[in-house]
């Protein structure tokens, strides 16, 4: 697997790339978090924005090996139904 996640974190994660159907929807995701965070921030003492950030380090933490999961299963499955479609032309 750590061939597939080296793929994964080498492509995918630096790329900030996203698919055409959802770009405009992500951008919007984003702009709304991140006016929210600072707003938040604004109203936080000092401890409470250290804590905040660190929550938000380990939320992306957390979605990124998520996604990377994602990425190996579905990679997986791509190469079982490969397999498969090669034995069942015998």
């Amino acid at each position: 697997m750590q061939l597939l996640e080296s793929l994964f974190f080498s492509s995918f994660v630096q790329s900030d790339q996203f698919t055409q159907f959802n770009r405009d929807e992500v951008e919007e995701c984003l702009k709304f978090a991140s006016r929210h965070e600072e707003h938040l921030k604004d109203v936080l003492s000092a401890s409470q924005k250290e804590m905040l950030d660190k929550l938000i380090h380990c939320l992306e933490e957390h979605h990124t090996l998520d996604s990377c999961n994602w990425f190996v299963m579905g990679f997986s499955l791509g190469v079982k139904i490969t397999a498969e479609s090669f034995s069942l032309g015998r």
